[in-house]
């Protein structure tokens, strides 16, 4: 609606939602969006380094929120990317992480799209969704693009984190450097998915399903 209906790429706060009033979106109070589970959520590590270090770093948490996001291309070879993010424990009130912010967390032009997940402030510091982008503009697949993007985060800034994208050509990337990330692709009616899991000996493998979609 702001794309459509405004000049403006993005709002937030009190005018965000006095637009949102004006064109007649329902608003709830934010007391009533609180899940039942979310009141009861016990974060094992709430101090902030803490919980980069064990959770980007060291074991997933599975008992926690964490990031969903998308991306997309239509029958048009147009893009799309979306993302949604469970945040990061310890962080100061007003802190802003890499979701909303264009090129951090997400991408899209007419070359691909990429979003990411992991520690917002090392994403942000190198823009890592464009940085996808950017490569897959230049003319490499969405695959090397992910992995160049992930690889260059940790040199540069000792990041954490992971990326998924598509090329205009319709091939998938995924990379990331964090203990886990769950994945799953559609194309001409085939689902993949894929969970990294350690086995026995310490080392990861792969764990990897194809579904025909009827």
């Amino acid at each position: 609606m702001i794309m459509q209906e405004s000049k403006h790429c993005a709002l937030s706060g009190e005018g965000a939602l006095k637009f949102a009033k004006e064109k007649k979106f329902p608003v709830f109070d934010p007391q009533d969006l609180i899940a039942p589970r979310a009141e009861c959520l016990n974060v094992k590590y709430p101090d902030y380094e803490a919980y980069v270090n064990h959770h980007y770093k060291g074991e997933p948490l599975m008992e926690c929120q964490d990031t969903v996001s998308a991306v997309a291309m239509d029958a048009n070879g147009h893009f799309a990317c979306a993302t949604s993010t469970g945040g990061i424990a310890g962080k100061y009130k007003g802190r802003v992480g890499d979701a909303p912010l264009v090129g951090c967390g997400g991408y899209a032009n007419e070359y691909g799209a990429a979003t990411t997940t992991g520690e917002g402030e090392s994403i942000i510091k190198v823009t890592l969704a464009r940085e996808v982008v950017y490569m897959m503009q230049h003319g490499i697949d969405a695959q090397e693009s992910a992995e160049n993007a992930v690889s260059k985060m940790e040199q540069r800034v000792g990041g954490y984190g992971g990326v998924i994208a598509i090329d205009k050509r319709g091939r998938f990337g995924k990379a990331f450097n964090t203990t886990q990330m769950i994945w799953t692709s559609i194309k001409n009616n085939q689902m993949e998915s894929g969970m990294p899991v350690e086995k026995n000996d310490g080392k990861q493998k792969v764990e990897h399903e194809q579904i025909r979609i009827e």
